[in-house]
């Protein structure tokens, strides 16, 4: 039996659909170019959906099925055993939850520094965990790369990384978010609703949302949309005990939306809000942008970098803050409200991820084997 050369590439897309780590990863690999060929790569997936997507859109590419935990000592010691052995690939990770035991040429995305940040949203042994992973990232890898400014500076901050070895991108939109978009001076539904896109964490900071929508319902007719898992809310698990006790009338939970749904419902709303806490990018803010929504959201220096001028925003630690920004959106003339809708528009559509994506693949052609490439296959 004659062995397979060994790939000089190897990536982690065992995140392949997560929600937002997936989607990133996804949008990079299919805009693989010409220099890296799919016979360089092998690509490793946790479960039969994403061994028949890497097949149909990276053919050529090796697909190997490993579904061991994104996290944890499991994770590591099976990392460890299994899969990196004697050569010496580069290896891409698209997330923090790098193996401990490599010793090959690494490069790593960071989308955030949220466990570093803000290391009072999680348990002990998950912070420690995390430090010791972000600590491996800055120590280990080659190449940092980061989807925004404010994650660049925030990962140096946090893990003292040479400033030299970490670049940053601004995420994008699929061409799909712009289709069929309604006119900017369209009539939204009534009574008009706020949306929110997120799921229940404390970090998303629901609960300050929903005591200014209390203040702005006691005012006004207005509704709110609550799109995504709302599992914790309904079983008071975590964030959701919290959320439980408090007024919510004319708060509707959507659960999970199709991408077509979840545009429909964006096209209806009047408001795109984002109250979180913390952010290493923001997606829906420029998806409300694409939409024509409105948009609002924390003053945090990340909201500042992705959504420029075509935000309104609030401090997210206040909920009449928050009111007042949202009711006056609302009161805003229709003529502004147009005008207003049709410069984010433009803007959102400038936001591609096309920038991202040759920033990872010039990275990985650059730090990629060439010995090992030039091997035929056998």
């Amino acid at each position: 039996m004659i062995e397979q050369r060994p790939r000089p590439v190897l990536i982690d897309a065992r995140m392949l659909f997560h929600t937002g780590i997936g989607n990133f990863l996804r949008n990079v690999l299919l805009r693989r170019p010409q220099d890296v060929p799919a016979e360089d790569l092998e690509i490793l997936v946790s479960n039969q959906v994403g061994m028949e997507w890497a097949a149909k859109h990276l053919p050529g590419a090796k697909i190997r099925l490993w579904s061991a935990p994104i996290y944890g000592v499991r994770s590591q010691l099976l990392a460890a055993r299994s899969f990196w052995g004697a050569s010496s690939p580069l290896l891409w990770v698209p997330h923090y939850n790098v193996p401990l035991a490599w010793r090959g040429p690494l490069l790593t995305t960071v989308h955030d520094a949220i466990p570093l940040a803000l290391p009072e949203l999680f348990s002990p042994l998950a912070r420690l965990y995390a430090k010791l992973e972000y600590w491996a990232v800055a120590r280990k890898s080659r190449r940092v790369l980061c989807n925004s400014n404010f994650t660049v500076g925030e990962f140096i901050r946090y893990t003292g990384c040479e400033a030299s070895k970490v670049e940053g991108r601004l995420l994008g939109l699929d061409p799909w978010w712009f289709e069929g978009t309604r006119s900017s001076s369209a009539a939204r539904t009534d009574p008009p609703y706020i949306v929110f896109v997120g799921n229940v964490r404390p970090l998303k900071n629901l609960a300050n949302l929903i005591l200014a929508f209390r203040q702005l319902r006691a005012r006004r007719r207005v509704e709110l949309k609550i799109v995504g898992n709302e599992k914790g809310f309904i079983s008071g698990a975590g964030e959701g005990s919290r959320l439980r006790d408090l007024d919510c009338e004319g708060v509707h939970f959507t659960g999970y939306l199709s991408n077509d749904e979840l545009r429909a419902t964006l096209d209806n709303a009047e408001i795109l809000v984002m109250p979180s806490l913390y952010e290493g990018f923001g997606l829906p803010s420029i998806e409300g942008m694409a939409r024509g929504c409105l948009v609002a959201v924390s003053d945090i220096p990340v909201f500042r970098e992705v959504c420029g001028p075509h935000a309104s925003y609030f401090d997210q630690k206040d909920p009449t803050s928050i009111a007042r920004v949202l009711e006056d959106l609302l009161d805003i003339p229709q003529a502004e409200k147009t005008e207003r809708r049709q410069r984010a528009l433009e803007a959102a559509r400038a936001m591609t991820w096309d920038a991202i994506a040759q920033l990872h693949w010039r990275e990985i052609h650059r730090l990629m084997p060439r010995a090992a490439s030039s091997i035929p296959e056998t």
